[in-house]
C-alpha cells in the first residue's frame, strides 16, 4: 500500500499502485507528482522492474 499526504489539505491518500494520476479523495487535488511517504515500497518497485 502506498501513501501520499495531500499538501493542500494534509490528509492521508492510500492507493495500491503508486503509477498514473492520483487525486486526494478529501479535496480533489492533484497528487500524482508528489512523492509516496513509504519510499521503502517505490525503492523495491523499481528494483522488480529492471
Amino acid at each position: 500500500m502506498v501513501e501520499k499526504t495531500c499538501d493542500k489539505c494534509q490528509k492521508p491518500s492510500y492507493s495500491s499502485n503508486y503509477q498514473g494520476e492520483w487525486i486526494c479523495p478529501y479535496c480533489g487535488k492533484d497528487l500524482t507528482k508528489i512523492l509516496a511517504n513509504n519510499e521503502d515500497y517505490l525503492y523495491s518497485a523499481e528494483t522488480l522492474k529492471k
